[in-house]
């Protein structure tokens, strides 16, 4: 308002948008994705981290079914959408041998 009373209302929207994709991590790795299992042990798959809305983060498996009592490498890919519908797909590689020789008679 100025001195003659004139007055000016200014109205602003502001729109917050979520733009930032979900992180994932196995065990903690973030970077490159390679899990090692012992042969017989047992393998469990990684867990999401997602700083904007981590409550509503959905989570799809596929690839290969890790068999720990079978040695090989196997994908496991996961596919991570949030609230969103910000997506992070990403390939983790498990590596099930026998490190400790313990299966070697």
């Amino acid at each position: 308002t100025d001195a003659a009373s004139n007055a000016t209302v200014i109205t602003e929207t502001v729109t917050v948008s979520d733009n930032t994709d979900p992180t994932f991590t196995v065990d903690g790795n973030s970077s490159d994705y390679a899990t090692s299992v012992e042969l017989g042990g047992s393998y469990s798959a990684g867990t999401i981290a997602n700083i904007v809305d981590e409550s509503s983060t959905t989570q799809a498996v596929g690839g290969d079914t890790v068999t720990t009592n079978t040695a090989g490498t196997y994908s496991v890919t996961y596919t991570v959408t949030d609230a969103a519908s910000n997506a992070t797909v990403i390939t983790e590689t498990v590596t099930v041998s026998d490190v400790n020789n313990s299966k070697v008679r």
